[in-house]
């Protein structure tokens, strides 16, 4: 299913799935489901999905590039101009703090062509643009954005790539579901260098879920291609310069779950503000060699307000390591009975290729 500039939508005992009995391999050659710039609830409830080409979901917005500027109130975009409609409010974006700053209201958007061919728009607003704008810097569509609910699914491999993509700045609750992915469970990204998948998230909270060996198919090498460093993946594409960068994610809190992994790393995290890490169980299993590129529990990059404590940990489980660059170890509180370490990262190449 895919759906964007639409509002409400709910998917309910709704499956996509390897039809085995024809010796099938795949169900879908990409997402089971994916919703850009859409509003309202994306409901999705009792589902199970397998053998995708690509992503159990992906719910996000577009960072849309200014690529010239006409006038006082007008710039021109390239084609992702589309999930810019008259009346509504945008987001201007810095590129480099990639911050949400002043809102405008679009006023009109009128097609660009060269020699015939359609090559993006042309967008004005109905007051001036922000001070300061430029050139690279971005818009993102404040009107089409959606909270998301996801509950009683099943996550599971057979599938090329990831679990849940998400990243909208309204609600996403991620409950009661049972993970048991290729590569990573939950990736949040953000992105300003390729996709071009906005944006940041604010109050995500993932609770009462079980993720079972997931990450079999995760990222081995250290390489951006790979299909994730953690079971859970925090990686927007904004890169913290040092201890004071404001962070472009806030309020993400996994409590309440159960992992059960064969490998090191739970949580890799970039740039979020107010990370908790709370009233997990974790346990240790046999039922993969371990492999990953991430040796840590914990590995966390410009992250501020972290909070790891109260999480029941398998004795089994020996990897207590917590480490840290662009940050100050105060901007992490761990219980002491926790047993994790503290550290910063060392002779390791973090950004991905």
């Amino acid at each position: 299913m895919y759906g964007e500039l639409s509002e409400n939508i709910t998917m309910d005992n709704v499956s996509v799935t390897v039809n085995e009995a024809k010796g099938r391999v795949f169900s879908s050659l990409h997402d089971a489901s994916h919703f850009r710039n859409c509003k309202g609830v994306i409901k999705v409830e009792n589902c199970s999905h397998t053998g995708q080409g690509d992503d159990f979901i992906n719910v996000h917005g577009c960072n849309i590039v200014i690529q010239n500027i006409v006038d006082a109130k007008t710039i021109e975009v390239n084609t992702s101009g589309r999930y810019a409609l008259p009346g509504d409010e945008m987001w201007f974006l810095d590129q480099k703090l990639a911050q949400r700053g002043e809102v405008r209201v679009v006023e009109s958007v009128d097609s660009i062509y060269h020699d015939s061919k359609h090559v993006g728009y042309r967008i004005s607003f109905t007051v001036d643009l922000p001070k300061g704008t430029k050139i690279n810097d971005f818009v993102e569509n404040k009107t089409w954005t959606a909270s998301l609910i996801l509950r009683n699914c099943k996550i599971l491999k057979k599938n090329r790539a990831r679990g849940i993509l998400v990243s909208t700045p309204k609600e996403v609750i991620i409950e009661n579901n049972y993970f048991n992915t290729a590569g990573t469970a939950i990736l949040i990204e953000g992105d300003i260098d390729h996709w071009f998948e906005s944006g940041a998230v604010t109050n995500v909270k993932i609770r009462n879920n079980i993720f079972e060996n997931c990450l079999t198919s995760g990222n081995a090498n250290g390489n951006r291609g790979e299909w994730g460093d953690a079971v859970i993946t925090i990686t927007p594409s904004h890169r913290p310069m040092d201890i004071h960068t404001e962070p472009y994610h806030k309020n993400i809190v996994i409590q309440n779950n159960e992992f059960k992994v064969f490998d090191a790393p739970l949580v890799r995290a970039r740039s979020v503000r107010n990370l908790q890490f709370i009233d997990n169980k974790i346990v240790k299993t046999e039922a993969y060699t371990p492999y990953t590129w991430q040796k840590s529990a914990f590995l966390l990059d410009g992250c501020r307000e972290v909070l790891i404590r109260k999480n029941r940990i398998d004795e089994k489980y020996n990897t207590r390591d917590i480490l840290i660059e662009h940050m100050r170890k105060a901007d992490v509180k761990v219980d002491n009975d926790q047993k994790m370490k503290i550290d910063f990262v060392k002779g390791m190449k973090t950004y991905l290729n």
